[in-house]
């Protein structure tokens, strides 16, 4: 849920835009990020997002339902190009394809689950191959398969009022590498395997 939060009209200004050179990043930023919402927001949500001062936001910005069914309805509408995530981590939990819709009508009748939940576009890797070995949790065996990487880079950042970022720090990075054929990409249940990089 924080992933859609921080993704409304007006959060990321929060944060960068006090200057013209990072209020000209902030399109950009956004450009990047893959389309999200809550398939049901909370009052309290739909009331933080409502304060914020959205003047001069992308228009990439993400769209956020109301506190009903609003995005449940557009979630069943894009379901082939989505994936539902719930507010957990670890890998497994997340829902899928033609999952999607019996998983939706479900929710219909319970909105405190629904807000449990997001709804984001899939992320589309390059079509051509990139085979690899990949040695899974709990196995010694090596499988050569045609895979797909996910690089997540680390960082903090100290902010202050009225000073704005105090100070920040880019501290590590992690590559996760996965069969092509698996939706999920969690390395503690087996889904994928710690990788490391090539620089070529």
């Amino acid at each position: 849920m924080i992933q859609s939060v921080l993704a409304a009209p007006g959060v990321l200004e929060r944060f960068i835009g006090r200057t013209e050179e990072e209020r000209e990043w902030i399109p950009q930023i956004r450009d990047s990020w893959m389309e999200m919402w809550p398939l049901a927001s909370s009052p309290e949500t739909s009331g933080f997002i409502s304060s914020l001062n959205t003047i001069g936001t992308s228009d990439t910005a993400n769209p956020q339902p109301s506190a009903d069914r609003s995005g449940i309805a557009r979630a069943s509408e894009l379901y082939s190009q989505l994936v539902l995530k719930p507010q957990r981590e670890g890998g497994g939990n997340n829902v899928y394809h033609d999952s999607i819709p019996p998983f939706l009508k479900s929710l219909e009748a319970n909105l405190e689950e629904a807000r449990a939940w997001i709804a984001m576009r899939l992320i589309q890797p390059p079509s051509l191959g990139s085979e690899n070995y990949l040695v899974g949790a709990g196995t010694a065996k090596a499988m050569k398969k045609d895979t797909v990487s996910e690089l997540g880079i680390f960082g903090w950042s100290l902010f202050g009022v009225p000073e704005g970022v105090v100070d920040e720090k880019t501290v590590g990075w992690l590559v996760r590498t996965k069969g092509r054929e698996s939706d999920e990409g969690g390395v503690a249940v087996g889904y994928s395997v710690i990788d490391s990089l090539a620089l070529v």
